[in-house]
């Protein structure tokens, strides 16, 4: 029965590598990643060995990608959730193209999924500046809000959502992030986290509930899950006494990402990027422009 095992995934492991592709599990336990033959071999690691810890696995993914996967990796611990992300890895041989596929169980510490080596024209998008904003854009809008329920569940869950604001300002080289919280009636906003850059004021007061139309330009987006990642010269009119609120202090661009649980908008993050930076905004805001119905 036992070689009957063995043969049926040698088998399974040979079928899947056809197509470029093999399976990965990480135990949280152990903090190690178990590889199949392929993802090893793929990843240089030495005949016969494969297991890597969380650490070494990091250190083969380019800086500014470790912590959008280590963050990827705390939320999927003990969630049955599906997630999908691709990554570029280095390896002996190269910088590679990825695409993971996984989900954890919530009675386990382990997550468990595939691993696939994006083709050459998939990988010359990713290469490309449109396919980098794509895929980290990608990575926020479907990740964050999950994320953030997490930590606000955690004891030290003041330090974990700052960390992550300060990492979107990094990320999209912002001046202002913070997290807006609506009440249950859709009557008001209230910003409970809030992270600005360096030698730039904070902008909202702290547990300061602020009065909101439901039916207005903004939140008639924001309510039903629809993004605004805009120029504020694209917004119209309608976008009233906000659109001129943020004129006035010379925002130039915005990236506003709706936040879920289960089927309810319980808030939104805000991105917030100032006139005075030179092209990055603008080509940023435009990059992303066709996620703004995602």
């Amino acid at each position: 029965m036992n070689n009957s095992i063995k043969e049926d995934s040698s088998r399974w492991d040979k079928a899947i590598s056809v197509s470029n592709m093999g399976w990965w599990e990480a135990d949280y336990n152990k903090e190690m990643y178990l590889f199949s033959d392929f993802v090893a071999q793929l990843l240089g690691l030495d005949a016969g060995k494969n297991e890597m810890s969380f650490h070494d696995f990091q250190q083969l993914l380019p800086e500014d990608y470790r912590n959008l996967f280590n963050y990827t990796s705390l939320f999927y611990k003990g969630s049955d959730e599906m997630f999908e992300q691709r990554l570029p890895v280095n390896t002996p041989k190269g910088k590679i193209w990825v695409l993971l596929r996984a989900a954890g169980g919530q009675d386990t510490n382990r997550c468990t999924g595939m691993l696939q080596q994006l083709s050459k024209e998939e990988t010359s998008y990713m290469e490309s500046d449109s396919g980098k904003r794509f895929e980290r854009m990608l990575y926020w809008q479907n990740s964050i809000s999950d994320a953030l329920l997490v930590f606000l569940q955690e004891k030290d869950a003041v330090i974990s959502v700052h960390m992550m604001l300060k990492e979107l300002l990094i990320q999209f080289n912002a001046d202002h992030t913070y997290i807006m919280e609506f009440d249950n009636n859709y009557t008001c906003e209230n910003c409970i986290y809030e992270v600005s850059k360096e030698g730039h004021e904070l902008i909202y007061e702290e547990n300061m509930c602020n009065a909101i139309d439901k039916s207005d330009w903004w939140n008639s987006r924001l309510t039903t899950g629809i993004p605004i990642i805009l120029n504020l010269s694209d917004i119209p009119l309608e976008g009233g006494e906000k659109l001129e609120w943020m004129k006035g202090r010379h925002i130039n661009s915005i990236i506003f990402l709706p936040l879920l649980s289960g089927n309810d908008i319980w808030g939104y993050v805000g991105i917030e990027f100032a006139t005075k930076k030179k092209n990055g905004n603008k080509t940023n805001v435009c990059g992303l422009h066709s996620l703004r119905t995602y």
